[in-house]
């Protein structure tokens, strides 16, 4: 849906039939949770996961556009997560992304795996769980490959210089399969033994038969890969998801089961099939569109009417696709206040990001923390215990005007004030600070944020243009709207109402265009010096990367290999399609 994030949509769609129904309309899935929500069957696994300290693997099935991929990043990482806190290693491998080759794949594969550890600093708290005396000698242990552990250290190293040598080797293209197998099995292994439960999500996997159709790789993946993992570990918290296209003509899930007996052997019977959207479910969807954008009681009986009137039933992305139509064509096409402020609050948490990890604070959340009953809109620790206790960073975000910024700021402070002594220990090494964009301050706000040593950061994001449109007299909505998962129902307007003539939307909701531009520098491992010698190719975007010939390039541009083009091909329309 161009512009509509999938969680302005979401619901909680529960499983209407069992396995062995026809029908195309709802959810079926095993008998035991006919009536329940898939909610619920994610957070049992997890918790039985958790529990029982077992490994399990849960498909999920379903046509072009039933939402496969919305239920496993909405699910698991949103909804599942917080049973487990910081604990939890997530881990999200798209095979529709990864590779169009075989021989492209495990270097691209290993990439995004190192991506995600990089950036949730995994590496750094696992090995700051071990003894740090014989840190070296346990990690080859795990490892079984001292080339490999010499990158592990590198990454973790607190010099940039030293990190960007792991950078080198693992984005560089020449990793070997043997390497890049013992860094992920090494990794894996590490994490289970210090208890970490780890999710590991697969997602479209027929298109292992597209990248290869000789069938080597889907078997691979499907025996040596996914098969052992869960023979290996059957006694450690793992819990695999994987989803797989079932569409009604090609019917590529029966495709891949008779790839590997072995693995049909330990999935069948534990599909979560995804079909039609119900009628209920569908007005639903529509009701939190029109609530979420603020539209016009006037408008949206014509909106409702509009969409309605398509088809009886749809699947989730093409009601979807008649959403985004109609409310382009109504002129809503651009962000509200409280989705601009949740990107902005997203781009400040990278601005201050290596802010912290400069003082000493390795470990940032990735979303809000409630502390003291405040919700801490970036929270960071630091990774070693100094005086029987970790140092804590607490962050306040927001993007109001002069006119509102300070009643945010005494807020902020207050809560400090409160805590002092308890949460808030500036003597035992915690920080606190402010971001909000430039000249929006006044002075009294100073002052509050000097008296109470709230460090201060203005941060302007690519987001400014459309932040600073914003109705100046009109406060912004800090917090977003509760239970945006489960928003409550409004009641719905009968299509046969007379529709008055369409008025031309307010303007408070309406804040600007959402971009849809990225740079050479956007993609992993693209340092400055590539992206020079790039241009020196005549390629200057990502468009151009995408649409060039890697051979032809490679042999022009000295210092460009065939296989890196193709690696950063892959990583380039992956950050188109996010």
């Amino acid at each position: 849906m161009q512009g509509y994030p999938q969680d302005w949509i979401y619901i909680e769609r529960k499983v209407r039939g069992d396995l062995e129904g026809e029908t195309r309309e709802g959810v079926r899935a095993p008998i035991n949770f006919v009536g329940k929500s898939l909610a619920e069957i994610f957070k049992k696994d997890i918790m039985d996961v958790n529990a029982r300290k077992i490994a399990m693997i849960r498909p999920i099935i379903g046509a072009n556009g039933a939402g496969k991929t919305t239920q496993m990043e909405i699910q698991i990482k949103k909804h599942v997560k917080d049973i487990f806190a910081d604990k939890l290693i997530y881990l999200f491998f798209d095979f529709k992304f990864i590779s169009n080759t075989k021989e492209a794949f495990w270097p691209v594969f290993i990439q995004k795996f190192y991506d995600q550890i990089q950036d949730n600093q995994y590496l750094r708290r696992l090995c700051a769980e071990l003894p740090q005396e014989k840190l070296k000698s346990t990690l080859i242990k795990k490892f079984k490959n001292a080339k490999i552990v010499d990158q592990v250290l590198n990454s973790i190293s607190s010099d940039a210089s030293t990190q960007a040598l792991a950078e080198e080797f693992f984005f560089g293209g020449e990793i070997s399969s043997k390497d890049i197998m013992d860094f992920f099995n090494g990794f894996l292994s590490l994490a289970l033994d210090l208890d970490k439960p780890v999710v590991f999500c697969l997602d479209e996997l027929q298109f292992l038969i597209d990248i290869d159709p000789s069938e080597t790789l889907a078997t691979i993946i499907l025996e040596q890969f996914i098969r052992k993992l869960l023979e290996q570990y059957r006694n450690n918290r793992l819990y695999i998801i994987c989803s797989c296209l079932q569409n009604p003509d090609k019917q590529e899930y029966d495709a891949l089961k008779e790839v590997s007996k072995n693995f049909k052997s330990i999935i069948e019977g534990k599909e979560i099939i995804l079909g039609n959207l119900t009628a209920a479910e569908k007005d639903e969807i529509l009701d939190q569109i029109c609530e979420k954008v603020e539209m016009p009681a006037g408008e949206r009986k014509k909106f409702l009417s509009q969409v309605k009137g398509r088809l009886e039933f749809f699947l989730p992305r093409y009601l979807l696709k008649s959403i985004a139509e109609n409310l382009e064509i109504m002129g809503y096409t651009c962000y509200t206040p409280s989705e601009l402020r949740n990107l902005y609050e997203k781009e400040a948490r990278e601005f201050v990001a290596p802010k912290l990890r400069e003082k000493g604070f390795g470990y940032i959340e990735e979303a809000p923390k409630r502390v003291g009953g405040y919700d801490i809109d970036i929270y960071a620790n630091s990774e070693t215990n100094r005086v029987n206790r970790v140092s804590q960073a607490f962050g306040e975000v927001t993007i109001r005007n002069r006119r509102g910024i300070k009643e945010k700021v005494e807020k902020f402070a207050s809560w400090l004030h409160q805590m002092k002594g308890r949460e808030y220990r500036p003597d035992l090494g915690d920080f606190v600070f402010f971001i909000c964009p430039s000249n929006r301050l006044t002075k009294m706000s100073k002052e509050t944020l000097e008296s109470n040593d709230i460090q201060s950061f203005e941060f302007d994001s690519s987001f400014i243009d459309e932040i600073n449109k914003i109705d100046q007299e009109e406060k912004i909505e800090v917090e977003p709207p509760p239970e945006i998962m489960h928003p409550q129902p409004i009641t719905p307007i009968a299509d046969n109402s007379e529709v008055p003539a369409i008025k031309p939307p307010e303007e408070k909701p309406i804040v600007g265009k959402k971009p849809h531009k990225f740079e050479l520098k956007d993609i992993p491992g693209v340092g400055p010096a590539k992206i020079k010698l790039l241009k020196q190719a005549n390629i200057s975007t990502i468009e151009d990367l995408i649409t060039c010939n890697p051979r032809l390039v490679a042999g022009k541009v000295s210092g460009l290999g065939e296989r890196s083009l193709n690696t950063w091909i892959q990583k380039a329309k992956q950050i188109l399609h996010d």
